[in-house]
């Protein structure tokens, strides 16, 4: 009795099933590990975004006393403001430098005199933009500033403020701003 074999190319058919076998396998053991691989860069970048988050200390460093802040804008646009975090003693290893207010990231400046630190906002105007067919006559337009999203949820009258101290970084929040009239 003969055993006929199939030949492809000088292959036999045994032979094609075996490499494709083998493929087969080797594809497994490859989408294991890949899937291996993903799952840790996933896992990594969680870890990475939780270690950015901004944590809030519990108690403030520096005791302020009856923080408020001014509304300074007429009529309807109401945008322009101040805030003032008046401290008892500012110690000398603290140092206020930032607040998160009313959706935006204020400057703070340090007033010895008064023992008040101070952070301003101020809104300005739009400039015209100029809109024409001719793109020459655009050619003087500014791109419009992209507005920062501050890193914390905050309710009305809540603030959260950075400071420094001992050259680390850390926040504090602040429940009651009053507001004060002119």
């Amino acid at each position: 009795m003969r055993f006929f074999v199939l030949k492809l190319n000088g292959y036999s058919i045994f032979t094609i099933s075996f490499i494709i076998s083998r493929i087969k396998t080797e594809l497994m053991v490859y989408s294991s590990a890949l899937r291996n691989i993903l799952s840790i860069s996933v896992l990594v970048l969680f870890f990475t975004q939780c270690a950015t988050c901004k944590k809030l200390e519990k108690v403030a460093p520096i005791t302020i006393n009856s923080p408020y802040y001014v509304q300074s804008g007429q009529g309807i646009k109401q945008a322009d403001f101040m805030i003032y975090l008046p401290v008892e003693k500012n110690k000398e290893d603290i140092v206020l430098n930032h607040v998160y207010f009313k959706g935006k990231k204020l400057q703070l400046s340090y007033d010895q005199n008064e023992l008040v630190y101070v952070g301003q906002y101020t809104s300005f105007p739009k400039p015209d933009i100029i809109m024409s067919g001719d793109p020459k006559k655009e050619f003087g337009n500014t791109l419009p500033e992209k507005k920062e999203k501050i890193p914390f949820e905050l309710k009305s009258g809540e603030a959260v403020v950075c400071y420094t101290k001992n050259s680390e970084e850390a926040h504090f929040k602040l429940d009651t701003i009053k507001e004060k009239k002119e």
